[in-house]
């Protein structure tokens, strides 16, 4: 089930309409987290995209530089790709150390944000 646009769920249940205090505050946490102190427009817009899940998009997701200049959907673009260098496979051992980290470095966030630490 899709979640209606501009309203908040948490756990399944709707919280209601999204306000303007809260793209703030969520505006205020990203330029907090690039070491500033007041947010700007830009931080607005992406705050806005993360809460209500609208873009600010001019073309449809699925278009792409090489489908727009098609005139027929089903005509592939032209190749003109390159072939990408063989690289090693990695062990697995380092993917999952790369996980733990991954999850580390968001508790981290976590905490910097709700303490208020602008060194995120």
């Amino acid at each position: 089930m899709k979640t209606p646009t501009n309203r908040i769920e948490l756990g399944g249940q709707g919280m209601g309409e999204v306000s303007q205090k809260e793209i703030e505050c969520r505006a205020l946490e990203l330029a907090r987290s690039d070491g500033r102190e007041a947010f700007n427009e830009k931080d607005i817009l992406q705050a806005r995209e993360e809460i209500t899940g609208q873009f600010a998009s001019t073309h449809a997701p699925e278009e792409t530089t090489s489908t727009l200049e098609l005139k027929e959907w089903d005509t592939p673009p032209g190749s003109s790709g390159f072939q990408h260098p063989k690289t090693q496979i990695r062990e697995e051992g380092t993917i999952a150390e790369d996980l733990v980290n991954e999850g580390l470095d968001e508790a981290d966030h976590n905490t910097r944000a709700q303490s208020g630490d602008p060194q995120e």
